[in-house]
């Protein structure tokens, strides 16, 4: 699968956790409606290596929003599950 897109996300601004990342990566690719293939996609290539190859993975599907003034940061996703999203979950750990 070919991904030519890139969701607005500053992965430099969240907790360097491998599972805040993908998370948060989820979340904002959702918010932007990429499809559950795409994400699942690029978080299985990310997956498929060493922390610095999730990172380069992430990174290379990311691009920072030109106009920051939305500094609203009304979630805390740094406990969110990677799979299902909902905070501090005993499923999916």
């Amino acid at each position: 699968m070919e991904i030519r897109k890139k969701v607005v996300l500053d992965l430099t601004s969240i907790n360097g956790n491998a599972y805040s990342l993908m998370a948060n990566f989820r979340k904002q690719a959702q918010r932007e409606k990429w499809t559950k293939e795409e994400i699942d996609f690029v978080l299985s290539e990310a997956k498929s290596g060493n922390y610095d190859h999730l990172l380069n993975t992430l990174a290379s599907y990311c691009e920072e929003e030109m106009d920051n003034n939305d500094d609203n940061d009304d979630d805390d996703d740094e406990n969110d599950c990677v799979d299902c999203l909902e905070e501090d979950c005993s499923m999916c750990k």
